[in-house]
């Protein structure tokens, strides 16, 4: 109670003095007060003018303390006074002979500290006057000890701070100084023991993009602002949404991260998460790691040709994680420069290529505060139908009054229809069928034809997938077989066309024969390559006369693994019947010319007709045997004709079943 009276008692004193009392100098000005590191206080303040020389001393004054100490000499302008361990208001008193000036009050910046034991610092203090000040609040933190750094700059009238704590465990200091022009206002020094509690903020992703050059996978986002950041972990989102980790970077202000992707069947999503270097509860392996950012995923380029027009088909997906404003789609032809092809909203494009030419297309997209994504890299080569490596025409042979045609092809999704023609008698190919094939190996017959009359060329042309007829396979043309008779020589001459064109070579010409139409399984004959005519003279009269061939060409074995062999038509050439009949028979017993019997070659037997008429043209004898003759008898009775004349009429057909018919006298003499 004592003191406050005493406090009160000097306060009119102070009132009474400043409102009543001349100033005859200029009163001196405090510039700054400053805490020592002992928690002493220092108070500086500019000399006061003593143009009278009439300058008694200098008071040094607390409102809270009174008099805390006095000064003589002029030119002394600090003083240091013990720890006070609290803000107190000073000023200078000046006094003269002629009486006292007084300097305005300043205060003394008490810092108090505060540890929550939450991860921060609570620093408060007071401001060491109520004027406004064109001054900062520097806040400096010790750490590690004799190390001081400046944690921010605030504006005079500021009196509180948080600082967020960066350093595991540790005693950390911290003062707060105010600039001023002649000397900074300093605060006493307070320190604790704090541990960093607070995991770094959640790392802002800025975007996913592939780079254009490499197509490798770029990450980008923006540092936290926690100067303990000791690095990031990238995670991997799988299509179900689970992320797994994909890499560490080190290192608060690395904000990039780059890999090859060889997988980019899909977009990617990844989300980050920041870790600094204090272990979690202190112990183990484990960083304190923030929570994961949120989750961006890349743009998906995907193309499409439709092969017939041209028309590459662009679609990508939305990139997530901002809003886009626009998508550009870039464009490089072959191994050319990128150039801007057209900026759209939408999520397809459709661009007309040219056939047989490389593109490469990349989507940007610009999201609203102009921050840039591109998709992976689409490569697109504008192909044509794909054309078979094989496109065969095997073989073309005759069989009996069709062509069967032997084609080989190689599949592709170019190959449509093949579509088989035949040359016409303009010369000219059309189309007499077309199939859609299903196996490499087709097997077609054209029965719309006579073998027998020409030889035939053919060729198999492939319809594409656009519908397009695309490429020709070799002309293939069948052996065409004709010949002419000799009766007198008993020769048939053989010629041909030659065949065409087999891949392999042309082995030889094989002749098969048979007579009366019956063929042996092996070759009559054989001739070169160069040869197309035989000559076969018949020495048997055992058969009808006609005797049936045809032609095969046989192939090497070819560079598809196969051999093949084309045959010809057949034909049957025969020559003309050889008769014989007598005029004259004797059946009188003596077994010499006692028969009437015509003698036939080069007939076909099966068809001999033998019939006797009396001259009234009475039949009296018939056989269908060529072995029997007529004897004499009259047939259906037991009487043998008389001597005399009589008409005989013999039929018999040729090799080739035409018939001929001789009539005659026979003369029965016994």
């Amino acid at each position: 109670m004592k003191i406050v009276n005493e406090y009160m008692k000097f306060i009119l004193i102070f009132l009474s003095v400043f409102f009543t009392i001349k100033i005859y100098s200029q009163s001196s000005v405090i510039n700054c007060i400053q805490t020592q590191a002992n928690g002493d206080i220092t108070i500086n303040w500019s000399q006061s003018l003593n143009p009278n020389n009439n300058f008694l001393s200098y008071d040094i004054l607390s409102f809270e303390n009174g008099n805390v100490g006095n000064e003589s000499n002029i030119s002394t302008t600090t003083r240091t006074i013990p720890a006070i361990n609290q803000s107190n208001t000073f000023y200078i008193q000046s006094n003269y002979t002629s009486g006292i000036s007084m300097s305005d009050t300043f205060s003394n910046i008490f810092l108090q500290l505060n540890n929550p034991a939450d991860g921060t610092a609570i620093l408060q203090w007071n401001n060491p006057t109520p004027k406004i000040l064109n001054s900062y609040y520097k806040i400096y933190r010790e750490y590690p000890s004799g190390n001081w750094t400046l944690l921010d700059s605030l504006p005079y009238g500021t009196s509180y701070y948080i600082d967020t704590i960066d350093v595991c465990e540790s005693i950390l200091n911290y003062q707060v100084k105010l600039s001023n022009d002649n000397c900074d206002f300093t605060s006493n020094i307070e320190g604790s023991t704090f541990k960093d509690k607070i995991s770094p903020d959640i790392p802002e992703f800025t975007s996913i993009s592939f780079d254009t050059l490499t197509g490798n996978v770029s990450i980008n986002w923006s540092p936290t602002s926690q100067n303990d950041t000791y690095g990031y972990i990238i995670y991997l989102l799988d299509e179900n949404g689970f992320s797994s980790e994909l890499d560490t970077v080190y290192g608060k202000n690395n904000t990039n991260y780059t890999y090859l992707e060889n997988n980019t069947s899909k977009s990617l999503s990844y989300t980050i998460a920041a870790f600094d270097s204090c272990y979690v509860n202190g112990t183990g392996s484990t960083f304190q790691t923030s929570a994961k950012g949120d989750i961006h995923t890349s743009i998906f380029c995907s193309s499409s040709l439709e092969v017939c027009s041209q028309e590459i088909t662009l679609n990508w997906s939305e990139y997530i994680g901002w809003e886009t404003s626009s998508y550009i789609i870039y464009l490089r032809e072959e191994d050319g420069r990128w150039s801007t092809l057209d900026t759209t909203e939408y999520l397809q494009y459709i661009y007309r290529g040219e056939a047989k030419k490389n593109y490469t297309f990349v989507i940007k997209a610009t999201s609203n505060n102009s921050i840039e994504a591109f998709s992976n890299l689409v490569n697109v080569f504008v192909a044509t139908p794909t054309k078979p490596s094989v496109h065969y025409l095997e073989v073309v042979t005759v069989e009996e009054s069709s062509i069967q045609l032997k084609h080989l092809i190689e599949l592709t999704n170019g190959v449509k229809e093949l579509s088989f023609q035949r040359k016409n008698s303009n010369g000219e190919y059309e189309e007499f069928e077309r199939i859609t094939p299903t196996l490499n190996r087709v097997t077609v017959i054209d029965n719309d034809i006579e073998p027998s009359r020409q030889s035939y060329s053919y060729q198999v042309v492939v319809i594409d997938s656009c519908d397009h007829f695309g490429d020709t396979s070799n002309i293939s043309k069948t052996i065409y077989l004709k010949s002419h008779t000799e009766n007198n020589a008993s020769t048939h001459f053989l010629d041909w066309t030659p065949y065409e064109s087999f891949e392999g070579s042309l082995i030889e010409y094989q002749i098969f024969k048979g007579n009366d139409g019956t063929f042996d399984p092996l070759p009559f004959t054989t001739v070169n390559n160069s040869q197309h005519y035989y000559s076969d003279i018949i020495e048997s009269i055992n058969f009808s006369g006609k005797s049936c061939y045809y032609i095969e060409a046989i192939e090497s074995n070819n560079i598809h693994g196969n051999a093949e062999r084309s045959k010809s038509n057949v034909i049957c050439p025969s020559l003309d019947p050889i008769i014989y009949i007598p005029n004259t028979f004797t059946p009188n017993g003596d077994a010499f010319n006692s028969a009437f019997k015509p003698v036939v070659s080069y007939v076909q037997i099966e068809s001999f007709s033998l019939e006797i008429f009396n001259r009234w043209e009475q039949l009296i004898f018939e056989t269908n045997n060529y072995r029997e003759g007529w004897d004499g008898s009259i047939m259906n009775t037991n009487k043998i004709a008389v001597d005399g004349l009589y008409i005989y009429q013999l039929k018999i057909n040729d090799g080739n079943g035409v018939q001929h018919t001789k009539r005659g006298i026979v003369n029965l003499l016994k």
